[in-house]
């Protein structure tokens, strides 16, 4: 699998070339450069990080970290944190309100050892942003990863479940899954998997950063083909996953490709940032993924388990708050209707849910009834309909014309059920 980590060495050649994007104020971003984040023997670590201007002493704003791609060997010339499509993006950041940090990384090869030092580079220019944050008005618990290209895999930092300060994570033209990796290329299966970002959505932390991908429609089928992987098994957890798709984009469209789609995919991606970092607090992924729980249950006709879940949740207001969302009374109706033609059963439990959190509707005892009859109860589904016209005159929410059909439904069965 060829990874192209090296969109603005080897695409353009042009490594001054910043994206083709601009707003006000890029200018005016005030670049603390070169700060050394790591020693390393002889190596010197380097990043450079840019503010807006004139930030009060007391504000803390929150940070985006650009994680450059790779392979590119050892001491590229010049170093990709001074490559225009990063300063660019740096200043983008200042002018939208944000911080923007960019800096250089050991990405020597795909090799095991490798891609340690790599990833390891990368955890300790995060950790040198918390723990300076207060020098450079950063927020440290408001942080975004946005990679490039075979920088992708080192997006799998912020889906461990152990970094909750990494808000949300950007990936462009990004490789996703480096789990069919060639072993031969020196890296072996249990690292492609520690190193493949769609391994950690498996068993996913109980949180998970919102993300956004910019998908190149030019890319190599590997990289899109990991895009689609991904983003597949995001919506299957219903997490928030955003996708902007650039069809006849290039790998490296943001600095090869002067189009308005280029324009307003990064527009797009800054966009998400602010909205994303501005948030108090991280995206409820928990809870998201309870409801699709819920719903997978549900639509499945596992009433028994979907009432468990709710249960569970009962104690969690987050959690109650989206049970609150699915289970009520004409959606559990509605759902007992669409299964009463494969599983009756099933039906049965929902309408019996249904009464149990709504026991003076009328309308829902009348389902019930309707339930019974269908299970061949007929002694059950009459006492429901005649409790259901009991409850009409104890329901003056009801508007006359809905008392008539109940009513009307319910006497219907009444007489067919007493002929019975």
């Amino acid at each position: 699998m060829l990874i192209l980590g090296q969109a603005a060495m080897s695409a353009s050649q042009d490594l001054a070339r910043p994206i083709y994007y601009s707003v006000p104020g890029m200018d005016k971003a005030v670049v603390h450069p070169d700060v050394v984040y790591r020693r390393d023997g002889q190596a010197e670590m380097k990043m450079d990080i840019c503010l807006p201007p004139d930030v009060a002493g007391n504000v803390r704003l929150p940070a985006v970290i650009f994680i450059h791609g790779g392979p590119l060997g050892s001491n590229p010339n010049p170093p990709p944190k001074d490559w225009g499509v990063y300063t660019s993006y740096g200043r983008l950041m200042a002018a939208s309100g944000l911080v923007g940090v960019t800096f250089n990384h050991r990405y020597l090869s795909m090799a095991a050892k490798d891609m340690d030092t790599s990833f390891s580079d990368v955890e300790a220019a995060i950790a040198h942003v918390r723990e300076n944050a207060g020098r450079y008005h950063i927020d440290p618990e408001r942080l975004a990863l946005w990679a490039f290209s075979g920088g992708g895999p080192h997006l799998s930092l912020g889906l461990r479940g152990d970094k909750p300060y990494i808000r949300c994570l950007v990936s462009f033209y990004a490789i996703l899954d480096v789990r069919d990796q060639d072993p031969g290329q020196g890296l072996p299966k249990d690292a492609m998997k520690r190193y493949s970002p769609i391994s950690y959505l498996e068993n996913p932390p109980s949180a998970l950063p919102s993300v956004l991908i910019g998908r190149a429609g030019l890319d190599s089928p590997s990289i899109n083909r990991s895009v689609e992987l991904f983003v597949n098994r995001m919506m299957t957890l219903n997490a928030d996953i955003n996708l902007v798709s650039h069809p006849l984009g290039r790998h490296g469209f943001d600095i090869l490709d002067d189009d308005q789609q280029t324009r307003d995919t990064i527009a797009a991606a800054v966009t998400f940032l602010k909205s994303r970092l501005d948030r108090k607090a991280p995206f409820e992924a928990r809870a998201a993924r309870t409801g699709q729980d819920l719903q997978v249950l549900l639509a499945g006709g596992k009433i028994g388990e979907a009432r468990a879940l709710a249960r569970e949740s009962s104690t969690d207001k987050d959690l109650q708050r989206v049970i609150d969302n699915l289970v009520s009374e004409s959606r559990l109706n509605s759902l007992a209707y669409s299964l009463m033609r494969s599983n009756k059963q099933a039906a049965l439990e929902t309408l019996q849910w249904a009464v149990d959190i709504a026991p003076i509707s009328a309308g829902a005892h009348d389902s019930l009834a309707a339930g019974y009859e269908a299970v061949g109860r007929p002694d059950l589904a009459l006492a429901e309909a005649r409790r259901a016209i009991e409850l009409l005159d104890k329901s003056p929410d009801l508007s006359e014309s809905r008392k008539k059909t109940i009513r009307d439904s319910a006497e219907a069965k009444i007489r067919r059920l007493q002929k019975e």
